[in-house]
């Protein structure tokens, strides 16, 4: 029996608000394949591994929704692993540069997870767990499902 897959080909992040003193500013939306979900106080999701980046061009924005458009779409078996999507945004304080993910309070279909030093949190941290229980994440993952095909060997006599 073959397990069904899932492309990943675009994950679409919410922006609260992007500025940037001479836009565009950099992001970079990660795809990670993990052997389970994000753990509080872990490095990296565990047993991760990196499966696609893409490198973005954010302009100046405010309550907008960003498609990006994965160019190596990775496939999930959707069974037995977990997706990851990080979205990272290199300080931009020097620059006086501000970038906030798009969030409400509207509920959510899995946790919400931060790593970042700059701000206290040195490794992952769910949101509820650092004081923000109705952050909830702008986030959708979209692609399609992959049916596995079996391959046929045929003779003609």
């Amino acid at each position: 029996m073959t397990l069904p897959e899932f492309l990943v080909q675009q994950v679409t992040v919410g922006i609260e608000q992007a500025t940037a003193t001479t836009p565009p500013q950099a992001m970079t939306v990660r795809i990670w394949r993990a052997t389970s979900n994000p753990i509080s106080g872990a490095a990296d999701p565990p047993g991760a591994n990196q499966v696609a980046s893409e490198a973005v061009s954010v302009a100046n924005q405010t309550l907008s929704l960003l498609p990006v458009n994965l160019t190596t779409p990775p496939v999930f078996l959707v069974a037995s692993e977990h997706l990851a999507v990080e979205v990272f945004t290199p300080t931009g304080q020097t620059l006086l540069n501000t970038f906030f993910i798009g969030a409400n309070a509207s509920g959510q279909s899995g946790p919400g997870y931060i790593k970042a030093a700059a701000c206290g949190v040195a490794t992952i941290g769910d949101l509820a767990g650092i004081g923000f229980p109705n952050m909830h994440i702008v986030m959708q993952v979209t692609g399609n499902n992959q049916t596995p095909v079996e391959l046929q060997n045929f003779s003609i006599e």
